[in-house]
């Protein structure tokens, strides 16, 4: 005999059901649920058989009425802005309360608000220029914080070029081509060094003796690969064939020889977690690196930094920038601006700064006023 699976008659699982399909057509059922729905008048009975509760159908009414002010008010909005666009021409994530505005990364987790700036001389410690963004990044901030304190040296009486040859640190959010070119045609001393200029530098190199060492999956590298110089090919531990895809790749400023296997031949891999970099990548790319072009800033940059000089020039900026941000957040009491729109955010970003600098007249004498 067959011994079948016992069926469980106290099993939890509902099963849904389509009423409508429950009633064929040509049946009486059928005819019935058509007369009582469409063709029979059924006032008479409303009287009599009254049960509806009144509490929610109010409370569905105010949710609907709620959600057509919501839908409306997104409707204006995308009338009558732009979307907005990164550095990379991709559109990004608006905001109908405060469209100035722009998601960053902080210490105390993701916010939307704005970015202070200021631009401090080294001497007195002295805010020479200031600006609320609604960029998170700074990889562009240099731009309009060197022009605006241009416009404040020309207020005052000096020249344009005041700033010519003067030095101009800022820390590694700045490190980039945009904000290097800026440096280089102002012609500052900039500098600006990248995010892993204390990974080259020997005097970090037990900055993570204290950290617990995680375990690491073994990944293949370079090496692990057959370079075959007549077909200018790679072949993978597996036996899979990497051929050019890419001359001259550039990535991060970077240029790159790229090599590929042909589609789908990672998908039943073994060595998968072993070579891909993510779980969900479709097939092995080799990058070789090529190095940067000679008239690369970035890389001029990062040679600069990791000089003795760089090194010493850069310790200063601990010292001139960072206490001026202290004492506007601990002292001054601002630690978040407290208004929406831009030049709200931008004038009460001002106020704190000039009462910063009347602090330092008032500190210093009225000769250095």
């Amino acid at each position: 005999m067959p011994k079948y699976k016992p069926y469980n008659y106290h099993q939890t699982t509902l099963v849904s059901v389509d009423l409508e399909k429950q009633l064929p057509l040509g049946s009486l059922e059928f005819a019935i649920h058509y007369l009582v729905d469409n063709e029979i008048d059924l006032i008479g009975l409303d009287s009599r058989y009254k049960n509806d509760d009144d509490r929610y159908s109010r409370n569905q009414e105010k949710q609907i009425d709620r959600l057509k002010r919501r839908a409306g008010k997104i409707n204006k909005f995308l009338k009558e802005n732009e979307p907005k666009i990164n550095h990379r021409g991709q559109e990004i994530k608006s905001n109908i309360t405060d469209n100035d505005s722009e998601k960053m990364v902080t210490s105390h987790g993701t916010i939307q608000g704005y970015n202070g700036q200021a631009l401090v001389d080294d001497k007195f410690q002295i805010i020479i220029h200031a600006e609320a963004m609604g960029k998170g990044q700074d990889r562009e901030h240099v731009l309009p914080m060197i022009d605006g304190a241009k416009e404040n040296m020309k207020a005052i009486g000096l020249s344009e070029d005041y700033f010519k040859g003067k030095e101009f640190t800022a820390d590694s959010n700045y490190h980039s081509t945009v904000n290097l070119k800026k440096c280089n045609d102002e012609e500052l001393d900039a500098y600006i060094p990248d995010v892993n200029f204390r990974k080259r530098d020997v005097r970090f190199k037990n900055q993570n003796r204290y950290k617990p060492v995680k375990k690491k999956r073994k990944h293949f590298k370079l090496e692990d690969f057959t370079y075959d110089k007549e077909t200018d090919s790679y072949t993978c531990p597996k036996g899979e064939k990497l051929t050019l895809r890419a001359r001259h790749a550039k990535i991060n400023t970077k240029v790159y020889r790229r090599y590929g296997v042909t589609e789908g031949a990672c998908d039943v891999c073994r060595y998968r977690k072993c070579c891909l970099k993510t779980p969900t990548a479709r097939r092995k790319y080799l990058e070789i690196d090529l190095g940067r072009p000679p008239e690369d800033l970035i890389g001029k940059m990062i040679a600069k930094i990791d000089t003795e000089k760089g090194k010493k020039r850069y310790e200063r900026r601990l010292a001139i920038v960072e206490p001026v941000f202290a004492n506007i957040k601990t002292q001054k009491r601002l630690d978040r601006f407290t208004l929406r729109g831009k030049f709200k955010v931008n004038v009460q970003w001002k106020l704190y700064c000039i009462i910063h600098n009347i602090e330092k007249i008032v500190n210093y004498g009225a000769s250095f006023a």
